[in-house]
Order: structure tokens, then C-alpha cells, then sequence
């Protein structure tokens, strides 16, 4: 699969990412009140989207409610008030798995945290949560047959391994994030959710370089390209996630840039 995915450094996609990321580090330091603001927009839009493209019927006003005012348990919480509350626990659980990476532990993603990220973000909304699944599947997106069940273990185990190799760790970290996204949507490893927490995995490969996670903002774009990906056509996926990180970056900027303007002036004589 590798082979198919776009290496070139100058590709124009990388050069556009790596600018923003620069525009975004010109816009430090940043105060211990503008982090909190810049990591909680980063959540809330994380949820809202990978819950639309699985057409959970929630709104953007309500997932930034449960998310900075979370309601007691015995409240009467519908269940994609739960899928919300559920995916940013996973969503916080893998910035904590990224942010633990190094050079000399390249991968801190296998298969214990991905069972563990299905846990967390299905706990409420599915009976199997965190169980990988023991029946075969239907064909999914584009008539895609997954994996046997019996198989799965082994390929899994078999997949973070190949994550790990030299050849996937020197691609971009959109590439990789890529890679990963595909081969586990692929094997569709649980009944129900292998498409959200294939792409909160896919995200480790983003947050542990410094990039923002996969916000994929258009669920149309995303299944046309997820066809082509899954019939080894990659490079219109690649754009998609490189076109995501590139929007979240602007979002960031201005953020960023109109919140540390607002301190100035309140510090102003």
C-alpha cells in the first residue's frame, strides 16, 4: 500500500501544512487561558464532525454544551448525548497515548489501546464495546468485504507491526495517518464504530508530530474518497486529510491570534 502513497516532501499540500504550522507557532506564547481555549475548540469540533459522518443527530451548540458543562450522571441523556460525551473521553485518551511518543517508542498505538478507545468511545451506545468483533460482516463502502473474525487478532497485530517499520514511520505524518485509517477501516475490526475510531486512530500519527487531529468536515468527500483509498487509489484520501488539517489550521490561527489580541487590550493602560 505504501507504494501508492505520495512521498514527495514538495508535494504542494506538505508545503501548504508546514507554513501553517509555522503561521500557527508565530502566534506563541500562548497564556495557560488561551491553551485551554485552543484545546477545548480542538475537541468539540473533533466530536461534532466524526459524529456527523456517522449521522449521529446531534448539533454543534450541543456538543460544545455537554463538553464544557458536563451534566450529572442521572441526568436524562439521549444517545448521542452519550456518543459526544463517550468520543471525547477517546479523543483525550489518544492525545495522551501521542503525547508519550519518541523516537525510541515510535508506536504507542496496538491493540490493547485501540480495544481501549472503542471502550471509551462506545461505552454507552454499544454493547460490545471495547470487544472486537466475533461475526463476519456485510460488504460496507463501496461493496468492501472485511476481514473474517477469526482473522482479526492476528492482521491487527500484524498491522500496528507494519506502522512500526521504517518505511511508514519516514512518510509524512499525513501519509501515515492515512495508511493506518485505510488498512483498519479495511478489517473493520468492531460491529459497529470501526469507522470513528479508525480515524481517532489515525489521528495518533497526526497529534504525536504536532498536527492537529483528522476533522473531516465533509461526509460526502470522505466516502468518495474512502472508495478510492480502499481500491488502492490513495492520493484523493491523502488531500482530504491534508485539506482537513489545513482548515483546523486556519481555525487555530485566528483563534489563536484574535484571543491573544483580546489579552493585549485588556492589559492595555
Amino acid at each position: 500500500m505504501t507504494d501508492n502513497l505520495c512521498t514527495r516532501p514538495s508535494a504542494a499540500w506538505a508545503v501548504a501544512l508546514a507554513a501553517k504550522k509555522d503561521a500557527l507557532a508565530k502566534t506563541h506564547p500562548w497564556s495557560a487561558e488561551i491553551e485551554q481555549k485552543i484545546n477545548r475548540h480542538l475537541l468539540i469540533s473533533q466530536t461534532y464532525h466524526n459524529l456527523l459522518l456517522d449521522e449521529v443527530d446531534i448539533s454543534l451548540d450541543r456538543v460544545s454544551d455537554l463538553l464544557l458543562q458536563p451534566p450529572e450522571p442521572d441526568c436524562n441523556l439521549t444517545e448521542a448525548d452519550w456518543a459526544a460525551m463517550d468520543f471525547s473521553r477517546a479523543a483525550r485518551f489518544l492525545v495522551d497515548i501521542a503525547s508519550k511518543y519518541s523516537p525510541q517508542s515510535p508506536v504507542n498505538l496496538n491493540l490493547h489501546s485501540l480495544q481501549e478507545l472503542h471502550r471509551l468511545a462506545l461505552e454507552h451506545t454499544a454493547e460490545d464495546a471495547g470487544q472486537l468483533r466475533s461475526s463476519n460482516l456485510a460488504s460496507i463502502i463501496g461493496g468492501h468485504q472485511p476481514a473474517p473474525a477469526q482473522a482479526l487478532p492476528g492482521l491487527l497485530e500484524f498491522a500496528f507491526d507494519w506502522f512500526s517499520v521504517d518505511s511508514v514511520r519516514e512518510l509524512h505524518p499525513i501519509e501515515q495517518a492515512v495508511l493506518a485509517h485505510i488498512r483498519l477501516y479495511d478489517l473493520h475490526p468492531f460491529t459497529v464504530g470501526s469507522g470513528r475510531i479508525a480515524r481517532l486512530a489515525a489521528s495518533f500519527f497526526t497529534i504525536r508530530e504536532g498536527l492537529p487531529p483528522i476533522i473531516i468536515r465533509s461526509k460526502n468527500d470522505y466516502q468518495v474518497t474512502l472508495a478510492f483509498a480502499l481500491k488502492m487509489a490513495t492520493q484523493p484520501i491523502i488531500e482530504l486529510f491534508a485539506k482537513s488539517v489545513g482548515e483546523t489550521f486556519d481555525e487555530l490561527i485566528k483563534l489563536a491570534t484574535l484571543e491573544g489580541q483580546a489579552a493585549k487590550d485588556a492589559c492595555a493602560p
